[in-house]
């Protein structure tokens, strides 16, 4: 188990280094995290990987998560598409 400092930094890079069929299913669990910094890197990992189900999943971030930072970073990963 990482620390929620460590995960975020894991998932920032595998979701800019590994390809969409290996890293987004694990990148879409993270969104789910208890910790607010996790779910964070897993948007930004995201943000490499375009599909339906990735931008469905950042939009239902960017209206409801319970944690403004992470609201804000879906909203910043959505508009830079």
């Amino acid at each position: 188990r990482l620390e929620p400092s460590l995960l975020t930094h894991a998932a920032e890079i595998a979701g800019q280094h590994l390809p969409s069929v290996t890293v987004v299913p694990a990148l879409l669990e993270l969104l789910k995290h208890t910790s607010p910094l996790v779910r964070e890197g897993a948007i930004y990992g995201l943000s490499a990987h375009e599909s339906e189900e990735v931008s469905a999943a950042l939009r239902d971030l960017a209206g409801g998560d319970s944690s403004p930072g992470v609201r804000t970073a879906a909203r910043d990963v959505l508009e830079a598409r």
